[in-house]
């Protein structure tokens, strides 16, 4: 069956709890004279010979089909685990996932033992971070890195922050630097490139089987009220990753004209692609950007993983070291600014900001001591930053509109010198709209309006703006 799909011309196989794919003989029952719910892992995970399963697969299967991918899900894994099934040399899987970080301030029983109340530190993400990196490093293993999936809360909610919508942007954007400059292949989940987040469905509009059957469970044998069984399944069920995806924020975000499965996320007018490719601080376009620096620096994908800084509270810094080039991450992963300091290390530029519009390949030179914004990075360097208030948001979305819907009108007015002071944007925040615009559209040009003792100002935006944007006297 796996030649005939390989054949049929499938890319590989994720192979699901692949640790439990051999039972222990006989089939024997876990404790028969014990009342309840009894999770047999000894009967059904970790068995002598599931190995020689695998290594068959890869002898029959796998290794007659050069550019075949394979990844295994696995059931309470632990990094001996991990590095068994990945090592090249057994011969099995390429990559397998783990589940510590997805476990982190759960109890023994999984995600929905409440018994720790989700509660983790930055230390706690950094050292399960940082002990999985480094084994399967030592122990030549390989693992497939998420933060989001399927079966798991939606990762700002889980990870990030949400006071704020510029503090749920920058956990998105924080979020995905993490995952996609670890030592590993970086797995992506849908809806997590525009920041989307848990729904919050109630008790009746759930779909999910398992949130159904423990909403039982822990009235039952946990002895909870039905009000905080609800509370726990709502944080933690795989429905919060099962929403239909939010393109627009039109009917249904843009998803069908019919009626989807469940309920679209009501944020879905703020949070959606087409809403987050015309901001300043994109998460769409920032996971661009870090998918390119990964294809980009060979380091990101074979070179060696050294944490820096480790008893920093606030950040995870680490670096990704190559053959001819070592990298430097830093992730400030609270929503509080947070100070870090590399005294031996010799940083040159920096390639990539999660607080910032571009991609400043060789642009600015960074310091040895640093203020790093909240849920992300942001070094001192000459380029304007530039951050959109919801009223500029706005205004942006019209000029936008005028240069899709008006293929004729090539032409758009700025006013950079608004008589009033209390209305006038910040010139960057001028230049950065008109970047935007004229990276979509190349034939778009912009005529500022100015007066008498402002030719200064439109000078200035003259310099901040692409070559040849403005047209000018």
């Amino acid at each position: 069956a796996m030649r005939f799909w390989m054949d049929r011309g499938i890319a590989g196989f994720r192979i699901d709890v692949v640790n439990a794919i051999k039972k222990a003989p006989g089939l024997p029952d876990k404790d028969p004279h014990k009342r309840g719910l009894q999770f047999p892992a000894e009967l059904v995970t970790k068995q002598e010979g599931v190995h020689t399963f695998i290594q068959e697969m890869h002898r029959e299967v796998f290794s007659h089909y050069p550019d075949c991918f394979t990844v295994g899900e696995g059931c309470l894994t632990g990094i001996e685990d991990v590095a068994r099934f990945t090592n090249p040399e057994n011969r099995e899987l390429m990559m397998m996932f783990h589940f510590d970080i997805a476990m982190l301030g759960c109890g023994p029983l999984g995600k929905f033992d409440f018994r720790k109340g989700y509660r983790f530190t930055i230390r706690d993400f950094k050292r399960v971070v940082n002990r999985w990196q480094l084994s399967m490093q030592e122990k030549n293993g390989w693992t497939g890195n998420y933060l989001s999936n399927h079966d798991q809360p939606r990762q700002v909610s889980r990870f990030g922050s949400e006071k704020t919508p510029e503090l749920r942007r920058a956990s998105a954007r924080a979020l995905a630097l993490l995952n996609l400059t670890l030592r590993g292949t970086p797995f992506l989940y849908q809806g997590e490139e525009c920041g989307m987040t848990n729904c919050r469905l109630s008790k009746e509009e759930w779909k999910d089987f398992e949130a159904i059957n423990d909403y039982a469970v822990l009235q039952s044998m946990m002895r909870l009220p039905a009000p905080l069984a609800e509370k726990i399944i709502v944080k933690m069920t795989r429905d919060n990753a099962r929403t239909p995806v939010q393109w627009s924020g039109g009917r249904n975000a843009g998803f069908t004209d019919g009626t989807p499965w469940m309920r679209v996320n009501p944020n879905y007018r703020e949070i959606n692609i087409e809403e987050d490719v015309l901001r300043m601080d994109s998460v769409v376009n920032f996971y661009k950007k870090a998918i390119a620096l990964h294809h980009a620096h060979p380091a990101l994908t074979l070179g060696t993983y050294a944490p820096v800084d480790e008893k920093n509270k606030r950040v995870l810094a680490y670096l990704r070291r190559g053959e001819t080039e070592t990298l430097l991450v830093a992730i400030n992963l609270s929503d509080k600014q947070a100070k870090v300091s590399f005294p031996r290390l010799n940083a040159r530029e920096c390639l990539l900001y999660t607080h910032s519009s571009d991609m400043l390949d060789g642009y600015s030179a960074m310091s040895k001591a640093s203020v790093l914004r909240p849920l992300g990075i942001e070094w001192n360097g000459e380029r304007p930053r530039v951050y959109l208030t919801d009223e500029e948001h706005a205004f942006a979305r019209t000029l936008l509109a005028q240069a899709g819907l008006q293929p004729e009108q090539r032409l758009i007015t700025l006013d950079p010198t608004h008589r009033q002071p209390t209305r006038r944007w910040p010139l960057a925040h001028y230049a950065g709209l008109v970047s935007l615009l004229a990276e979509r559209d190349a034939s778009l040009r912009f005529l500022p309006l100015w007066g008498p003792g402002e030719e200064a100002e439109i000078q200035e935006l003259s310099r901040l703006c692409p070559a040849g944007s403005l047209l000018l006297p």
